[in-house]
């Protein structure tokens, strides 16, 4: 199953379950991305370190094929999305370990939402690693 959070201008959030495709794009569309923007760079307390965004995820940190996809809107046509996955690794060639690899795009087509969700929802990274 797989979980999508809204994270607002003062880092909180709002995390739901996703019962379909289209509510998860609908979700990220609805979201009043202009608004959150500006509320995060008025803010003078804020540290500016990661801003608004909607994610979804698996459980990364307890699921063997656990991801994370952070999306954060840089206008109304383009986002940027950073996808967090597990990967097996071995010590000495032995002993299997798992670690957390990380993949960025700077520049992803907001018109193509749906297509990055579905790929992130049916788990196919190797797609996702091959978008530039």
């Amino acid at each position: 199953m797989f979980k999508f959070w809204i994270q607002k201008h003062d880092y909180s959030t709002i995390e739901k379950n996703v019962k379909s495709l289209d509510q998860l794009v609908k979700a990220f569309m609805n979201t009043k991305w202009e608004k959150e923007f500006d509320s995060y760079e008025e803010d003078p307390e804020l540290e500016k370190d990661c801003p608004p965004g909607f994610a979804i995820h698996n459980d990364l940190d307890n699921n063997k094929n656990g991801i994370l996809l952070y999306l954060s809107p840089i206008d109304k046509e383009f986002t940027f999305f950073n996808l967090s996955y597990k990967i097996t690794k071995r010590f000495l060639f032995f002993f299997p370990y798992q670690t957390t690899k990380f993949y960025n795009v700077q520049k992803y087509p907001i018109n193509k939402i749906k297509n990055l969700f579905e790929l992130a929802l049916n788990l196919d990274i190797a797609e996702i690693l091959s978008i530039e």
